[in-house]
């Protein structure tokens, strides 16, 4: 079971890592080219409002996945992660979201809420005892 639970533990840190790093390249290319017309549909915002949540929500991440690599704020990194499966939740499928019938975008969301739900159940499980610092 220690296996399993350090697969799905480091699958969850990995994930959220890579989705933060998203988040932050995305405003930092907002930023740098000045282009704020851009629209990410899992964020109710958009323009200028939105690189800057993008770039607030990739610090906090980062910096959230830096503390559950630790060991500490275990639960904030649950919520975390919770957060991001509803904000995928609501941008694919209660947004104006539409996917192109043959095109492989549904398969590609169902792919990315699979991740998503496996993470959540990586972020909730606790280190086991010998990653646990005393």
């Amino acid at each position: 079971m220690a296996i399993v639970r350090f697969i799905l533990r480091s699958f969850s840190l990995l994930f959220h890592g890579a989705f933060a790093l998203l988040l932050l390249g995305l405003s930092v290319v907002s930023f740098l080219t000045g282009a704020h017309t851009f629209e990410f549909y899992i964020l109710p915002w958009t323009g200028e409002t939105l690189a800057y949540v993008l770039l607030a929500l990739a610090i906090a991440g980062v910096l959230i996945v830096l503390l559950a690599m630790r060991g500490t704020a275990r639960m904030v990194f649950f919520i975390w992660s919770l957060l991001v499966l509803a904000m995928i939740v609501r941008g694919y499928f209660f947004s104006y979201y539409t996917f192109v019938p043959g095109s492989g975008q549904f398969q590609l969301a169902l792919w990315v809420l699979l991740a998503a739900v496996v993470a959540a159940i990586g972020a909730r499980l606790e280190p086991g005892p010998a990653a646990t610092r005393r």
